[in-house]
């Protein structure tokens, strides 16, 4: 009878101690331990913490006027796009920071009764979003930076075009988006972005809204 009670204290010890390696090795994003052709226990590799890949996005853009001083005036919603690469650091399976560099194009057109102005920029973007990650969605919601690489501003009146070279441009972005996650070989991403910011289009003008509203496709290395 004492020898029964010893091994069942044995057994209940040893599966403690196999219940409390199991959870260790959760809690630290690994694999049950794996054979080699040794028959060696060895570890599985942990997941990777920085992941680099690309992003590219087609959308609607449109500027409107910060004031609103002129009622009549419609803001007309135009194309723009965006390409670049992005990197992103996994605090967890749920968390990260998304860093990117972007080409950007933003256009936007409004008009009246007596004439119609035409924006378009071309910036690099740099931009850095916290993303949640819940199974197959992602969230991130960040700022963008964008350096100016071209702008330009043309103001039609009647038969009449004028090009204003005073064009300045802007300020710090907002960015949110959401993200449709598949896995394979890579991770890939099919979502949408909203930006929103403000800028200084013109120094006859106090500033405008940036908005723009892509749609997104890119892949996670």
């Amino acid at each position: 009878m004492r020898n029964k009670y010893l091994i069942i204290i044995a057994f209940l010890l040893l599966s403690s101690q196999v219940y409390s390696q199991s959870i260790g090795n959760m809690e630290r994003g690994r694999d049950e331990p794996a054979e080699t052709k040794d028959n060696k226990p060895v570890r599985a590799r942990r997941g990777r913490t920085f992941r680099f890949g690309f992003k590219a996005g087609i959308g609607l853009t449109k500027f409107t006027k910060k004031d609103n001083f002129d009622p009549e005036t419609e803001s007309n919603i135009k194309v723009g796009f965006m390409l670049g690469g992005i990197l992103q650091y996994n605090l967890n399976k749920m968390f990260g920071i998304q860093l990117g560099a972007y080409i950007q194009s933003t256009n936007g057109l409004w008009k009246n009764d007596y004439d119609e102005t035409s924006i378009n920029f071309v910036d690099l973007v740099i931009s850095i979003a916290p993303v949640i990650k819940f199974r197959n969605i992602a969230l991130l919601i960040g700022l963008e930076i964008p350096i100016n690489l071209s702008a330009t501003e043309e103001l039609k009146y009647k038969d009449f075009k004028i090009s204003i070279p005073d064009v300045n441009k802007p300020f710090i972005n907002f960015v949110a988006g959401i993200y449709f996650l598949m896995q394979g070989r890579g991770t890939i991403m099919v979502g949408f972005e909203f930006k929103h910011g403000i800028l200084q289009v013109a120094e006859s003008l106090d500033g405008v809204y940036q908005t723009g509203y892509y749609l997104c496709v890119g892949m996670l290395l």
